[in-house]
């Protein structure tokens, strides 16, 4: 993580580079930096995971499931929050979801700006839980 609030750093893993990159200039308009990577196997180059506040990953990857991308993140013993985003309500059907890796859901049918808001409002929260916990 990089314990600075004021100018948080995202990993977004979604193999919709259209989705990646609409999001991306939304991202910056907003003052936020979010790197993209279509896969989990492309993350290795990016920087270490531990210089992201979090991850928002596709449930449907075209190599597997944001679900493996969590799992794969908790055995690796990351504490870093993943934010599953969807063009569908499966994620939120799938009992996996609850792992405790997952803060929360956002859905791809949102505006760019609102997509934001609303994954930025889940990662504020979640920072708040963990710094009280």
């Amino acid at each position: 993580m990089t314990n600075n609030p004021a100018f948080p750093h995202f990993l977004l893993i979604d193999d919709d580079q259209g989705f990646a990159e609409i999001i991306q200039q939304a991202a910056r308009g907003a003052g936020l930096r979010i790197e993209s990577v279509a896969s989990l196997e492309e993350v290795g180059k990016v920087a270490a995971l531990d210089a992201y506040d979090a991850v928002l990953v596709d449930y449907d990857l075209e190599k597997g499931t944001g679900i493996q991308v969590a799992e794969f993140l908790l055995a690796t013993r990351s504490r870093l929050p993943v934010i599953l985003i969807s063009s569908t309500n499966r994620p939120i059907q799938d009992a996996r979801a609850k792992l405790p890796n997952v803060v929360g859901f956002v859905s791809k049918w949102r505006s760019p700006r609102e997509f934001i808001g609303e994954f930025l409002t889940i990662w504020r929260k979640t920072r708040l839980e963990r710094a009280a916990a």
